[in-house]
């Protein structure tokens, strides 16, 4: 059978990791599959020549298949890419999950851990010529019911749904190693069509020796990636201010600038004494301290509920923290700026998840990625929404596979295979 030059993206979220597919590889990503609208939106504004399948993949994964065939009938696609919610199996959905268990307000196992199956069914259908899946590194740990309730790894349930003729390897990369400012460990697991028969696993602990991993002597620090932005502007809408309770703003002002630190421990700015965590109140002059804090029901006040992650400054001698969907929230896990007293703005997300380019005379570090200035979230956004400590485009990023990560990727999935 015929392959086309072409890849279908499900679980696509906003297309934002197809932009490597699609201008990084050269591969035209001609249909998406989504299930919330407002992401729908967003691919329709940027791959105005895709199609776009709105909804939930155990419904619409049959009008996939019947889309590609009709546009390219008795063929195979390319590539086909894979990238199934990852909140029933990452470390923080974990937590947040096991706690509405707990209330009752959630099934003990997360329905979502299965989608990846209803994935694979396109898999095995269309037979793509290369398929890429990605998921948080947890995945390989991440057990569900299957016949006759029976515990299995989803690993483990990948050949069997896909049928044969594959042969496929498993690893954990780190996006940080390909140029990307900010860390992202994830579990990638790529097929190539084979003929094999039955299809089988490989499964590595870092990526196989012919397979790009990058390298550690490709880190961007956040230092080199946005510290020319620090000053923010009013005249980009991407690059203001963030909206911040003044209270955070406080705190953040006292963490010393580039140490990485937290607010809860911030010292007395009457006698310099540095107190233990969750004291607020200074222990040898009595002086309120600049730590988060809230006021009890009887007027006296206790620290704020939280770790020593939370409130605190990214280190920039190194790539950031993860980027997630929090990344306005100062609360969340090392979200506040190196120096500056305010979470990072859109524009310096988008620096550091590789979907602009990075340009900074003074470090002498610039990049050129094929696809800067291709996408746009003017068409679902407001004037009023840029500030916002969560909108589309935070958590867009926060959810998304960095384009650069994807070129690596699918460039050595296509062109390095032994």
């Amino acid at each position: 059978m015929v392959v086309v030059h072409a890849s279908i993206s499900l679980f696509s979220s906003t297309g934002i990791g197809d932009l490597g597919i699609e201008y990084g590889c050269g591969i035209p990503v001609t249909i998406f599959a989504e299930l919330l609208d407002d992401r729908a939106d967003l691919i329709e504004a940027n791959y105005p020549n895709s199609i776009v399948i709105r909804g939930d993949l155990c419904q619409t994964k049959y009008e996939v298949i019947k889309s590609w065939e009709e546009k390219y009938p008795k063929k195979r696609p390319k590539l086909i890419t894979l990238s199934p919610p990852c909140q029933g199996m990452s470390t923080n959905g974990a937590g947040k999950i096991a706690a509405e268990v707990r209330k009752g307000k959630r099934p003990k196992e997360d329905e979502r851990n299965k989608l990846l199956l209803e994935g694979l069914e396109v898999v095995k259908v269309l037979q793509p010529e290369h398929f890429l899946i990605e998921n948080v590194s947890n995945m390989k740990n991440t057990v569900v019911k299957w016949k006759r309730n029976k515990p299995k790894r989803l690993i483990d349930l990948i050949v069997p749904a896909i049928g044969k003729g594959y042969t496929l390897h498993s690893f954990v990369v780190d996006f940080a190693k390909y140029g990307v400012p900010h860390f992202r460990k994830r579990l990638i697991t790529i097929g190539k069509r084979t003929q094999q028969r039955p299809s089988t696993m490989n499964e590595h602990k870092s990526p196989p020796y012919w397979f790009d991993a990058g390298g550690i002597e490709e880190y961007i620090t956040v230092r080199q990636a946005i510290g020319n932005r620090w000053r923010t502007s009013q005249k980009d809408v991407l690059h203001q201010m963030p909206k911040m309770n003044p209270n955070h703003v406080e705190w953040a002002r006292h963490i010393p600038k580039d140490s990485g630190e937290t607010a809860h421990m911030n010292a007395c700015t009457s006698c310099a004494h540095v107190d233990a965590f969750k004291i607020v109140t200074c222990t040898k002059c009595g002086q309120l301290l600049p730590r988060p804090q809230t006021l009890n029901p009887d007027g006296t006040r206790r620290a704020i509920r939280g770790y020593k992650t939370s409130y605190r400054r990214i280190l920039p001698n190194q790539p950031a923290n993860t980027i997630t969907m929090s990344s306005g929230v100062p609360s969340s896990d090392v979200k506040l700026h190196f120096s500056q007293p305010r979470v990072l703005t859109l524009l310096e997300i988008m620096i550091l998840s590789s979907i602009r380019n990075i340009e900074n005379s003074r470090m002498q570090i610039k990049t050129d990625y094929p696809w800067n200035g291709k996408y746009s979230f003017e068409s679902s956004m407001e004037t009023k929404d840029y500030l916002l400590q969560k909108n589309i485009i935070r958590q867009a990023l926060g959810e998304s596979i960095p384009p650069l990560g994807m070129q690596r990727m699918i460039k050595s999935l296509l062109n390095d295979w032994p």
